[in-house]
């Protein structure tokens, strides 16, 4: 054995209760321990492990549950952090309802709740923030929760509730007066914006009033009946389709006229070519034009689809059905329902409900379109519409079922 190795064994030996001899030694020395009978070695045990596995007390997990949350918060993992205070106050919750250790205080919770806001605030979720923060405030009076609520009520546009969290902040000092003056201002804003907002929407209503009423007596007038839309696509932005009530002729009115009417009315008018599915409205119709005009100007040139030429002013019938769409008797009603409410929901008709087809004649093409449309068994389905096919007779003006 070397020097170094007998040198390392005698500082083993002098180290007590380490080496076999020394500990021998010692155990001569102490007292016996006495032996412990089943039960007690069996409660000594039990109080051990209890020490070793003891669970946490309710304050410890709260406790917990905000740390870990406050750090996910300066982490920016809001969600992550949401989900603690969220378990926290289930704690917080649970402590209170069964009274357990006389129940946690309220302040615990009410910090709780404007963590969870404040959370909340960076994820955009103002009306939960908004929420969490008057949870708080019924707990205590915490500031963070008066301007956290502020700052979410405002980002919203709710400056009512803004200003009722400012006004009770000032009442309990809660909030400086510098924070209180900004806020205030902010709110002061909003609520300029608001009332702003509501006069030009007052004032568009008067109009819209106005302007149904205008409408309704001109209709009521000329005994004009309104019904549902005869096509699909009459349904669709009913407001670009309104009558309107003008104060003299447009250019397609009669020219021989020498008194126009006064109060006008200018519609848009859809012409059908049923046999080949083709249509042309017209926008801006006054009534006062005729029938014979309107057919100048549509025919003038021969239309695309027209491959035999028949479409021209002296070879074409005009008509209608009396009954291609259901009538609407309340004038009042058919005004605001198709032009102001309807959202492209309502029914259209369907040719087998048409009623009686009404051809206008040759005589009849000096008719203006007031004489037309105010006819007894016409119905203006959203505006009106009349249907166009080649005479019996002429190339092309073969029998169909919308032109029989």
């Amino acid at each position: 054995m070397t020097s170094h190795n007998k040198e390392r064994e005698q500082e083993w030996k002098d180290i007590p209760l380490l080496f076999m001899d020394t500990y021998q030694s010692a155990q001569r020395l102490l007292p016996k321990p006495e032996e412990l009978d089943e039960e007690t070695e069996k409660s000594c045990l039990g109080a051990l492990s209890h020490l070793q596995y003891d669970e946490p007390s309710t304050i410890e997990k709260i406790e917990n549950w905000k740390e870990k949350g406050n750090g996910l918060f300066q982490k920016r993992k809001y969600i992550q952090a949401i989900q603690c205070y969220t378990e926290a106050l289930k704690e917080w919750d649970k402590t209170n309802r069964n009274d357990v250790d006389g129940g946690c205080e309220s302040w615990i919770a009410c910090v709780l709740y404007s963590n969870r806001a404040a959370a909340q605030l960076a994820l955009k979720n103002y009306g939960k923030a908004l929420e969490d923060c008057k949870q708080s405030l019924q707990l205590g009076c915490f500031e963070k929760s008066y301007y956290r609520g502020c700052i979410a009520a405002l980002a919203m546009d709710k400056w009512k509730e803004a200003e009722t969290l400012l006004r009770q902040a000032k009442e309990k000092h809660a909030l400086d007066h510098k924070t209180i003056a900004l806020l205030e201002e902010k709110a002061k804003a909003q609520r300029t914006r608001e009332e702003r907002k509501w006069q030009v929407m007052q004032q568009k209503q008067q109009q819209l009033r106005l302007q149904i009423k205008v409408v309704v007596d001109a209709l009521e007038q000329r005994k004009i009946r309104l019904g549902l839309p005869l096509y699909v696509s009459q349904k669709y932005k009913p407001k670009d389709f309104i009558p309107q009530v003008c104060s003299s002729s447009s250019s397609f009115a009669a020219e021989e006229e020498e008194q126009p009417r006064q109060q006008g009315m200018s519609w848009p008018v859809l012409f059908v070519y049923p046999l080949h599915e083709q249509s042309d409205l017209v926008e801006n119709c006054h009534e006062d034009v005729s029938l014979d005009q309107l057919l100048s100007m549509l025919l003038e040139k021969q239309p695309p689809w027209d491959d035999h030429g028949v479409y021209k002013k002296e070879q074409v019938e005009v008509f209608y059905y009396t009954q291609w769409t259901r009538c609407l008797e309340d004038v009042k009603f058919a005004v605001e329902y198709l032009y102001f409410h309807c959202h492209g929901d309502v029914d259209t008709c369907q040719h087998v409900d048409m009623g009686e087809k009404i051809v206008l004649s040759s005589s009849c093409s000096q008719q203006t379109l007031l004489e037309i449309i105010s006819r007894k068994d016409y119905v203006v389905p959203l505006y009106p519409v009349l249907m166009i096919v080649p005479r019996k007779g002429t190339r092309g003006g073969m029998d169909g079922p919308m032109g029989e």
